[in-house]
């Protein structure tokens, strides 16, 4: 169907935006619909335990909160602060959650404030634990000139058509690239 068809150029744009692969891309619905993806597709064991922040996104934090229930790993929840002297300091914080047991770290930027993340991923790479950035507001963003593949849309209350923004963004690129 034409439908399907859409679909999947969209998805094959999407992919070379990202630098990746079609196969290794999924579109979901929503940030949320997909860190719920990446949670709950861990092999969690009992005891496991994942860090996050207590001003984590709620729904994120339910997901955990389920994934607890259901496997039995633990939530680290830390306290980062809001207005942080420095990086160090929110780093720290993730640092001295981190036991051995530890098989995630959720990082959301919030309150208008982006998590450093090049120290998190650094203490995360030299312990081999993935990271789940919460990067909802960040769609073809650009972070040490590094882009991403959004970029940040206000609705103001209203209904996006993400199919609609998402083809709009591939009809762009391929304006570009002609």
């Amino acid at each position: 169907t034409r439908q399907m068809q859409d679909k999947a150029t969209v998805r094959d744009r999407l992919a070379r935006m990202a630098g990746c692969d079609p196969s290794e891309l999924i579109i979901t619905r929503n940030t949320t619909e997909s860190l719920d993806t990446v949670i709950s597709g861990f092999e969690w064991e009992p005891g496991d335990e994942a860090v996050m922040a207590v001003h984590d996104y709620p729904h994120m934090l339910a997901q955990f909160r389920l994934m607890a229930r259901r496997h039995g790993m633990v939530d680290r929840l830390v306290t980062v602060p809001l207005d942080p002297g420095s990086d160090e300091e929110v780093v720290q914080v993730y640092a001295d959650a981190i036991t051995p047991r530890t098989r995630a770290i959720l990082v959301v930027h919030t309150m208008g404030k982006p998590c450093a993340m090049d120290p998190i991923l650094e203490l995360a790479k030299a312990r081999a634990i993935p990271v789940i950035e919460d990067a909802a507001q960040a769609i073809v963003g650009e972070l040490k000139g590094i882009k991403s593949v959004m970029k940040p849309v206000e609705a103001a209350g209203a209904a996006l058509d993400d199919a609609r923004v998402l083809w709009d963004m591939a009809e762009e690129m391929d304006d570009q690239e002609s």
